[in-house]
């Protein structure tokens, strides 16, 4: 399987690549994630767990009125944060809170307010918190439409954003040549036509966003998934240019093969390039942080949400194995449900879809349901404290689970054999076919492993970060 990190090193740092734009913009740090996320996927026949999201209509008088308000509310905010639906955690029937942000809120001065974004458009409520909540919904259709109104009038910033996603999809295309990796025309073709998309909204991204935090008080940005590129990367930029701090804490899993958080050593130390990415990457230690090579600077705290839940979740252990879906290896996964249910007698089966699985999973795992697997849906961490046996592809439940299970398991799919690399300790290995290994219990020392992968004390070094 191919893995990306030797890919980034030799495209990034091509200075044809680097130094591309349009209409002042520098195009490579907007589109990059999208474009080596899309060379993973064909390479490694991986599946996207979002497939199959439309936009429905009826979210968009929901979304609308709460936007007019937006405006005017966040002249007196503080502080702004972007957060995703993605990182939401239901509190019994209280509600619902961000696990990757809403922990800092308590901590700042001021006012905040939140502008959320769903990848399905919905946004369950209420909202735990005092920070007031903005869906970008809007601001995204509004984009959209602007969009795909320019592609069809064929205007000339519609034109000029296909020579230039030709120009540079046809060096990136030579640079793989040159490595002996291809990209088949037709995918190709495809994330051709995302690319100018993404380019044609720039220009309507900016406008929005520097209007709206130039007319507030905001003078720090908390942005959750803030390398991932795309409208993120504009976002970065229109802060940067009003004097505004932007910071990302962790959300999740990150080495060298996620193109999110490593970057090519001469991409990194472009100044006009750190203007696209949040000041500082707020890891969950020193692994992490050794991992994750970025434009700008990182410090690590911990992670606020495991660490205030960790010791809460002291459950009696169940007779179950728990499997956690990663979207992306759709065919494997139903593989290995199938193989548990016939090898693990007497125990459970559990699956766990990926959050992006939300409106898919039923589908794609229909005939494993039927013949016996259950579906988790219980919270993250107590599933993790009752399970015996934990079985997870490369991604952040696979650390979490070493702080409440003995006997966890890295399974060798095609997306882990993508992203897997030499500093992944400690996890007992197995391929498909040998899944009968997990009903020996072959146990991981827990202790070393949390020290190596895990630092604590997150509310103090935050703290002692700001003064």
């Amino acid at each position: 399987m191919s893995r990306i990190q030797p890919l980034i090193d030799i495209i990034d740092n091509d200075e044809e690549v680097r130094n591309a734009s349009y209409q002042g913009w520098l195009i490579w740090p907007v589109i990059r994630f999208q474009v080596y996320q899309h060379i993973i996927n064909v390479e490694n026949g991986l599946t996207s767990a979002r497939k199959g999201l439309k936009f429905p209509s009826n979210q968009i008088l929901k979304g609308f009125f709460p936007a007019l308000v937006m405006f005017p509310r966040l002249r007196k905010v503080n502080t702004l944060f972007f957060s995703t639906t993605l990182s939401l955690i239901k509190v019994g029937n209280a509600g619902y809170f961000n696990r990757v942000s809403d922990y800092f809120i308590p901590l700042l001065s001021g006012n905040c307010a939140v502008i959320e974004e769903s990848i399905d458009y919905k946004h369950p409520m209420p909202r735990l918190g005092k920070a007031a909540v903005f869906s970008k919904t809007i601001a995204t259709l509004i984009t959209q439409i602007i969009v795909e109104l320019q592609l069809v009038f064929k205007t000339k910033d519609a034109i000029g954003a296909y020579i230039e996603v030709d120009k540079l999809l046809a060096c990136v295309s030579e640079l793989l040549r040159e490595q002996n990796r291809t990209i088949a025309a037709d995918s190709l073709y495809t994330l051709r036509k995302a690319l100018v998309k993404r380019l044609i909204s720039i220009k309507p991204t900016a406008f929005f966003y520097t209007k709206l935090l130039r007319n507030s008080s905001v003078r720090v940005i908390v942005m959750e998934d803030g390398h991932y590129g795309a409208e993120k990367s504009i976002i970065n930029f229109c802060a940067h240019k009003l004097g505004i701090k932007v910071y990302e804490p962790q959300h999740g899993f990150l080495n060298q093969n996620h193109p999110a958080y490593y970057f090519g050593s001469l991409f990194t130390k472009d100044e006009a390039v750190k203007r696209y990415y949040p000041d500082t990457l707020f890891t969950y230690g020193p692994y992490w942080s050794s991992v994750a090579r970025i434009p700008n600077q990182k410090i690590e705290i911990g992670n606020p949400h495991f660490e205030q839940t960790i010791e809460r979740n002291k459950y009696t252990k169940e007779k179950c194995i728990l499997v956690i879906g990663s979207g992306v290896t759709v065919s494997e996964t139903n593989l290995v449900l199938k193989k548990l249910l016939q090898l693990a007698e007497g125990y459970n089966i559990l699956y766990r879809p990926h959050p992006q699985e939300k409106n898919t999973h039923s589908d794609r795992y229909k005939e494993v349901y039927n013949d016996g697997v259950l579906q988790d849906t219980a919270p993250l961490y107590e599933s993790l404290a009752k399970a015996e046996i934990v079985i997870a592809e490369v991604s952040t439940v696979l650390f979490e689970a070493i702080a409440f299970c003995n006997f966890v398991y890295l399974l060798n799919t095609n997306y882990t054999k993508s992203c897997y690399d030499e500093n992944l300790k400690y996890f007992k290995l197995i391929e498909i076919d040998e899944l009968e290994v997990v009903l020996d219990k072959c146990g991981l020392d827990r202790e070393a492993a949390m020290q190596y992968y895990w630092t604590f004390d997150w509310k103090r070094k935050f703290l002692q970060y700001l003064n």
